[in-house]
Order: C-alpha cells, then structure tokens, then sequence
C-alpha cells in the first residue's frame, strides 16, 4: 500500500482517507499490492455482471461498471440526490471543470485524467457543459 506521501494521482485528503478506512474495514490495508483493485467484487452477484475486468493476480476482481453505478445511484438517492443525474462521467467530468477552474493547467487536468495528450483533455472539457457553481448547486439540490 503507498504511504500517505504517495499518490499516483492526487485526492482529496478526506477521499484519501475514506479509502484507507475502507481498505483497513476490510482487511485489506496492509496487504494490498500495486496492481491489486482497491474496489472489489464482493458478491456473486457482482461477479456475474458484465465487463467484470479479470483477475488482478490476488484472486479479486474489480467491481463491473454496471455494480459500480447501481451502487453509485443507491447512495444518491440515499443522500437525497436526483440519481438519474449522478453517473461516472457527470463526477469525472465536474471534477475536471472544478480543478481547472482552481488554476489547474492542461498538462496536470490530463494526468488527474489519465489522458495521454492534452488534446484529449481539451476535447473533453469541450465536449460538456461548463460546471457552475450553480450547477453544482442544482445537481445536489442546494437551489430551492
């Protein structure tokens, strides 16, 4: 497990921190290896969804995009959030426009991305809606 001073792509402290006390819950702190997925497959029924990725090498398997976003829509609603406007791309792509607009520059947003040029990232900020504040504030029903 990388110590606290490393980070392969930078997180916010209190995320950084959710995942530890995760892995630490589950057992799995002190053995988790590079390579090994920190978000496993705990039921069978996880396993059986599609685009399951295969085994890391430890035995576990990742969790399918289809778990991923069951569970990222039950914790939506849970929250009191308008799920069917909470997806993967939605967070990934907020995340992106936030940083950029706290001064972060193209070659950083593409590696916090994971894109290989900077053109990709340009297009991808490009292809959404630019994030407001008060979009922000709509997506978590802060607007009434």
């Amino acid at each position: 497990m990388p110590s606290d001073e490393y980070q392969e792509t930078e997180l916010p402290p209190t995320a950084w921190q959710a995942i530890r006390a995760y892995l630490e819950a589950a057992g799995r702190l002190d053995t988790l290896l590079p390579g090994d997925f920190i978000f496993v497959a705990l039921s069978d029924r996880a396993l059986r969804l599609p685009q399951v990725d295969d085994d890391s090498g430890s035995g576990e398997r990742s969790l399918s995009r289809r778990e991923f976003h069951r569970i990222l829509k039950r914790y939506a609603r849970a929250a009191g959030l308008d799920a069917s406007q909470v997806n993967a791309r939605v967070l990934r792509r907020t995340a992106a426009h936030l940083y950029q607009l706290a001064g972060a520059d193209t070659g950083r947003l593409s590696r916090l991305l994971g894109h290989t040029d900077k053109q990709s990232t340009q297009r991808y900020l490009q292809d959404s809606e630019p994030v407001t504040w008060a979009t922000v504030a709509s997506m978590l029903g802060l607007d009434e």
